[in-house]
């Protein structure tokens, strides 16, 4: 379901922000390992099909020295007009190298206790004009082609960092995050001007509002979109995603910096 894909892939592209890394250094600046739980609430549209729901994500992002890993757990409810709940399960996990050459993800997604949805696979990122490979172990034999240009979730991010600290307010790139098995999305993001860290947050520093939009394939009008607060250091503080018919809003609850691996 489209609501599953962009929080999977776009969550986990959040928190796997690679700082920035240059061919000239030894080894890339940390990020900030951490554990974080996001509260959201949904905001149903004029028709919208749902009379309300809330959801809870759990992301684990940790350094383990040849890049960065993230482990996260999405579960949303949704009511109807009537009232009835339909709970949604969705894991990920997923991992890539500093250099953002490599990426291996695996995804689940659980409707009503029941598996609906699974994909795990490895990815080998696009050199020069040489397109990049995606080979999924689930659906057995899936292979999509990478064309020059497209990037992983964690490089998108630390693009938009880098735009964001140039002072430079846009962006668009082609993302490959592993979700849905149907290849890579447009993405436009538009960057404002840093802004301080709320009240409840000073630890995380300034941070940017961004706005995104998911393209598919070929298409002139989005799927989706997202706003965020996106700090210095990867933490994302608040964020929504807006549909035709309803908005989910969350916010960083529970918040604790994990200690950096022994390299």
């Amino acid at each position: 379901m489209v609501v599953t894909r962009c929080l999977v892939g776009l969550v986990a592209g959040a928190v796997l922000v690679l700082s920035g890394f240059s061919a000239a250094a030894a080894r890339p600046a940390r990020l900030l390992a951490h554990l974080g739980v996001y509260d959201f609430s949904l905001a149903p549209g004029p028709s919208s099909p749902y009379s309300g729901g809330a959801a809870r994500l759990a992301v684990e992002l940790r350094d383990v020295c040849n890049g960065y890993s993230v482990r996260e757990r999405f579960v949303l409810v949704l009511y109807d007009q009537a009232g009835a709940p339909m709970v949604t399960d969705t894991r990920n996990t997923a991992w890539e190298s500093y250099d953002s050459a490599h990426y291996r993800f695996h995804q689940s997604t659980r409707v009503g206790g029941r598996i609906v949805e699974r994909f795990d696979g490895r990815a080998r990122a696009p050199v020069g004009k040489k397109p990049g490979r995606a080979r999924y172990q689930t659906p057995e034999g899936l292979e999509v082609t990478l064309p020059a240009g497209v990037i992983f979730p964690g490089a998108h991010m630390r693009q938009l960092i880098e735009r964001a600290q140039a002072g430079k307010p846009m962006l668009w790139r082609s993302l490959f995050d592993g979700a849905g098995g149907i290849g890579a999305q447009g993405v436009s993001a538009f960057i404002g001007h840093p802004k301080s860290a709320p009240g409840k947050r000073p630890s995380l520093g300034r941070f940017w509002p961004v706005r995104l939009a998911f393209f598919p394939a070929k298409a002139r009008l989005p799927d989706y979109e997202m706003s965020m607060r996106l700090h210095e250091n990867g933490v994302i503080s608040w964020l929504r995603f807006d549909y035709d018919d309803f908005s989910l809003s969350g916010t960083l609850g529970f918040f604790r910096p994990l200690p950096a691996p022994a390299c």
